[in-house]
């Protein structure tokens, strides 16, 4: 594994990970911007991940979505993804168009994930839902 920050104003980060073995190949990079609201801080991590398969001739790239870390001050700390991604297969077109949902008071559910697998022409294959510290249902 490789990580650098090659900037420092803004801060980016890039990094390249490879398995021993050559079955997967891991690489991006990142440009945070975070901004702090008094009892929390939202992060924005700007950049494009890629994640190879050599050996089946897969290839996915998705950009990561938002993260929010509440009572960093007081309280228990607790973190939650929010925000719309797109993971997309170069192989065959398909994609997941994935909607990662905030919790509020009136929606109490934590890690809320769903959304949807499409095919090249864009047709929904399958459905998708759960959380993200659990797991994926259809």
């Amino acid at each position: 594994m490789v990580c650098e920050q090659v900037c420092h104003h803004p801060p980016i980060s890039a990094f390249h990970a490879e398995a021993t073995d050559g079955s997967w190949i891991f690489h991006g990079s990142v440009n945070p911007k975070l901004t702090f609201w008094g009892k929390s801080i939202e992060i924005e991590p700007r950049g494009d991940l890629t994640l190879e398969f050599p050996r089946l001739q897969e290839v996915f790239t998705w950009r990561n979505v938002s993260c929010k870390i509440h009572n960093v001050i007081v309280g228990k700390m607790w973190i939650e993804s929010f925000g719309n991604s797109v993971i997309l297969s170069h192989s065959n077109g398909c994609r997941a168009e994935l909607n990662w949902h905030l919790a509020s008071w009136r929606n109490p559910e934590h890690h809320r994930v769903d959304g949807y697998i499409l095919d090249s022409s864009k047709t929904r294959l399958r459905a998708l839902y759960g959380k993200w510290v659990d797991g994926f249902y259809r």
